[in-house]
């Protein structure tokens, strides 16, 4: 007899997986243009561009593929109750399967995972943002530290609160200036100061030209 309900689950899980790797798997080895808009809100930098759809999409084919997988499981251990009375084999072969089953999905679900945190959660995920104005000018710098990696962008906000990158620079250790930084500022560019954490005396400048 089939079983129409194993086989939904077997298409809703496989293709669920499928269907989300074909999107990453663009991303991944295909160059394709991404046009990144940036957007302040006041408290952060908001970052906009079709990859946002995607990981939308992606996220929803993961909970179904998980939802099936469940299912599928529940529906197995009914089955081997079952055949529990009839063949301790067949038994044996159906906990392999799904022991497998369950190995290849969470792999592929673990390396989905995994591709769009270092893809969206690193990249464009900022941890601290700073506020700065001449009256004239306001700039906002976004602190961003994981692990050893630490880095700052410079972002000019115009009227409209788009927000323009405008320089940046990188920091030694992960270190984190938590928003002290020097300012000079003219009306053609911002000079920032700031503590690179090679030494807590060692300090660079650089130029941010308004745009």
């Amino acid at each position: 007899m089939i079983n129409t309900k194993k086989i939904f689950l077997h298409l809703a899980l496989w293709e669920s997986n499928i269907l989300a790797w074909i999107p990453l798997s663009l991303m991944i080895f295909v160059n394709l243009p991404e046009k990144v808009s940036k957007r302040y809100n006041g408290e952060k930098i908001i970052y906009r561009s079709w990859h946002d759809i995607v990981r939308v999409f992606v996220w929803v084919m993961i909970a179904i593929a998980v939802i099936s997988l469940v299912w599928l499981t529940v529906l197995k251990i009914k089955e081997m109750k079952i055949q529990e009375k009839k063949t301790v084999g067949k038994v044996v072969v159906n906990v392999s399967k799904l022991i497998l089953l369950w190995g290849l999905i969470l792999i592929s679900l673990f390396m989905m995972s995994l591709f769009l945190f270092l893809r969206f959660t690193l990249r464009y995920d900022g941890d601290m943002y700073y506020e700065y104005t001449d009256g004239n000018h306001t700039i906002v710098i976004e602190e961003t530290s994981f692990l050893l990696s630490g880095d700052f962008s410079v972002y000019q906000i115009n009227e409209d609160n788009t927000a323009v990158g405008i320089g940046g620079a990188l920091t030694d250790d992960g270190y984190r200036n938590y928003g002290e930084y020097e300012m000079e500022w003219t009306d053609e560019y911002v000079k920032i100061t700031f503590c690179n954490g090679i030494r807590s005396d060692s300090f660079e400048t650089i130029e941010c030209k308004f745009k």
